[in-house]
């Protein structure tokens, strides 16, 4: 009895057994599995190549975008160069309106009167009773730093340089700040007609000398040994 129970044991378990046929059926499966891995390796292989691809056109895009960044600034800065020349332009009719009023003035100041040309030019008593009654040294005194760094842009050479640099200085940028009104406003009431241009002329005459006496290098040789 013990025998037989141990014999149908054993043939239960030989009966679980694999059979040929689920053999088989596993190793269709394994195959089938070994393709689906090779086409997933293949498809992996695929994505790197796009993906190296991406990456390369990613690099050629910000290539171009550089580039395209560096030709916008070059743009802007062409339009702010042509928009400061359009402004100077603008100035330079509005100089030549202060000229023409001036000479059909008939009560007009002459430069001569207030300008003496004594190589450099320097003001005449005049020209320095003007200066001083017209609030022109108060306006240059109090915002010489304003005037004395707008000529530092400048990178002036010589004396004669920064005897142009003054006027252009004084007229067409410290005439648009608020400090210049006491200026303006002298000159639209003055009795003896005095012209703006001329104002600034005897302004920048003072501007000069001051900034020659912070720079004395730039006067010519001559003139410095004598200062």
């Amino acid at each position: 009895m013990r025998f037989y129970s141990s014999v149908k044991t054993l043939s239960k378990k030989v009966d679980t057994l694999p059979c040929g046929e689920h053999t088989r059926n596993f190793d269709e499966h394994t195959k089938i599995l070994d393709a689906h891995t090779r086409k997933h390796d293949e498809h992996t292989k695929i994505l790197d190549a796009h993906t190296r691809k991406h990456d390369e056109h990613t690099k050629i895009l910000d290539a171009h975008t550089k580039i395209l960044d560096a030709h916008t600034r070059k743009h802007d800065d062409h339009t702010r160069v042509l928009a400061d020349h359009t402004n100077r332009l603008s100035e330079i009719k509005v100089v030549l309106s202060e000229m023409s009023a001036a000479l059909i003035n008939k009560k007009m100041i002459e430069p001569s009167f207030v300008l003496q040309r004594l190589s450099p030019y320097s003001l005449t008593a005049e020209g320095e009773r003007y200066l001083n009654v017209s609030g022109g040294k108060a306006c240059i005194d109090q915002n010489i730093d304003f005037f004395i760094a707008e000529l530092e842009k400048l990178h002036l050479q010589t004396a004669y340089d920064v005897e142009r640099g003054a006027f252009n200085v004084i007229y067409y940028d410290g005439s648009k700040q608020p400090f210049f009104k006491k200026i303006k406003d002298y000159v639209f009431v003055d009795k003896d007609g005095m012209p703006f241009i001329t104002a600034v002329m005897i302004m920048s005459i003072y501007l000069r000398d001051i900034y020659l006496e912070k720079y004395p290098e730039l006067l010519p040789e001559m003139e410095a040994a004598t200062v």
